[in-house]
């Protein structure tokens, strides 16, 4: 299982949302180079990137940034906001970013179809969930679907990962939604899936060792790094040591 650190972007600098909402953005500095640096230092092997201007307005905001990102370190980047269009993610991939993030697009299933038959192993669906339902665009409108029926949707695409994120979970601290990430894991068993949000503490780290599907890729952590509730360096060995490494 990978742990993945986050950098969202808002206006070029490094920022997080409480609880997915715009107006309540907490600024942590203005080099997110420098983010990625200091994680890649820490031994990470995978950064997430997001551009949360991009995902807002539908087109990528923050691409000199994500450049200059990509320009100072050798690990694998995965980045979403703003992937509207095929000749985006070829834009995207184009710069050296190594997998695609594809959200409010993915419930559409002719872009989905094409989008796999070109890049299938560049790309991950992003299911982000509010009160049951899934929400699109910078998770500001409500969809008409269950997560439930956005994974059958999503069936059989032959999508290889997919973020889940509980956005009322998200940046709040107070710990993950492992039961709806369990149901996640066990809906999209054909998937790669990856937990976003809520990660507070070493121990919600600890706790998810404990979590034997075969499917379960990695867990993203973004505000608890930024404050330094830990570091990455001990995030890692909560991982090696866990309960659910016994």
């Amino acid at each position: 299982m990978y742990l993945i650190p986050a950098i969202d972007l808002r206006n070029g600098k490094v920022v997080r949302l409480i609880g997915g909402k715009f107006d309540q953005e907490i600024v942590y500095g203005d080099d997110p180079a420098a983010f990625a640096r200091d994680y890649e230092n820490q031994g990470a092997e995978w950064l997430h990137v997001v551009d949360l201007d991009g995902a807002l307005q539908g087109e990528i905001k923050n691409m000199q940034k994500l450049k200059k990102i990509r320009e100072n370190i050798r690990i694998k980047i995965e980045f979403g906001g703003g992937i509207r269009t095929l000749e985006t993610i070829d834009t995207v991939l184009g710069a050296g970013i190594d997998r695609v993030i594809i959200g409010t697009m993915a419930l559409q299933p002719d872009f989905i179809r094409a989008a796999v038959a070109k890049h299938r192993d560049k790309l991950a669906v992003s299911l982000d969930i509010h009160e049951g339902m899934v929400q699109v665009q910078g998770w500001t409108l409500q969809s008409r679907l269950t997560l439930a029926e956005a994974a059958a949707k999503l069936w059989g695409f032959g999508i290889r990962y997919l973020i889940y994120t509980n956005i009322s979970k998200d940046g709040m601290l107070s710990g993950p939604d492992l039961s709806g990430f369990v149901d996640v894991l066990r809906m999209m068993q054909e998937m790669n899936v990856i937990l976003s949000g809520g990660i507070g503490t070493l121990e919600d780290i600890k706790k998810l060792t404990a979590l034997k599907s075969s499917n379960f890729y990695g867990c993203i952590i973004g505000r608890a790094l930024y404050e330094k509730k830990f570091s990455y360096r001990e995030a890692l060995s909560a991982l090696r040591t866990g309960p659910g490494r016994a």
